[in-house]
């Protein structure tokens, strides 16, 4: 399988990350903003592929979704952004809607969601 993750570096993220690979998933881990936040051991892993970049530019959302190398096939998405109080209008919304306007024309989808919908 071949499954998209945001926020897989935040509290949330860094669980569902552990379990995917645990699970031999490829996964691909979306926006990266910082790889060193990355548990080490994750980043030798064969099943993962860091795409860099920030939730907030649509662009870098779209270079998530196109840079996993089997014509743009997934299996599914997981979010786990904007966990922390002081960053859910920005980047829990805004990120989010990046997201969802990337995906718009794709199938198959899964969110992780930390309790607080404002979208």
């Amino acid at each position: 399988m071949r499954i998209l993750i945001f926020g897989s570096t935040g509290l949330v993220g860094t669980y569902v990350l552990n379990e995917l690979l645990a699970h031999r998933y490829h996964v691909i881990a979306g926006c990266v903003r910082n790889s060193a936040n990355l548990d080490p051991f994750h980043l030798r892993d064969p099943h993962l592929t860091v795409v860099d970049g920030d939730v907030l530019i649509s662009d870098d959302v779209e270079r998530a979704f196109t840079n996993n190398g089997i014509n743009d096939y997934l299996d599914g998405i997981i979010t786990c952004i904007g966990e922390e109080l002081d960053c859910i209008k920005q980047v829990y919304s805004r990120g989010h809607r990046n997201i969802f306007d990337a995906f718009k024309n794709r199938h198959k989808f899964s969110t992780c969601n930390n309790g607080i919908d404002s979208i």
